[in-house]
């Protein structure tokens, strides 16, 4: 695999994006991991590859946000299951698509699938 800085831009720039008025500290570090999980594990082409990619970013978030991650992303059904990896992640969704029309789109966490 072939990753620059303009990767890792790409991750910053997301995580950029952020709304600047979050009440919950464990939403930056979701909206983070999914810009972790865009950039470099949806270009990683083997289960075994992917599955490393997520148990890193899991030990890191345990590291340096020290929280378990299962209270960090304890509303995803992986995480509540208590796994570290693919799974953990599967339903994390961010985007700023749910305000159709709005003029200052949101780059947020989408926790309600059914809007």
């Amino acid at each position: 695999y072939t990753f620059n800085l303009r990767d890792l831009s790409k991750v910053f720039l997301g995580t950029h994006l952020a709304p600047a008025n979050m009440e919950e500290g464990h939403k930056l570090v979701r909206i983070w991991s999914n810009e972790q999980l865009r950039v470099f594990h949806d270009r990683l082409i083997d289960e075994p590859d992917r599955a490393w990619f997520c148990k890193l970013l899991c030990e890191q978030i345990e590291k340096h946000c020290k929280d378990k991650v299962s209270k960090v992303f304890g509303h995803l059904p992986g995480a509540k299951a208590g796994e570290k990896g693919s799974a953990t992640f599967k339903d994390l969704l961010v985007g700023d698509w749910m305000v159709p029309g709005a003029d200052k789109r949101v780059y947020d966490e989408i926790i309600d699938e059914e809007k």
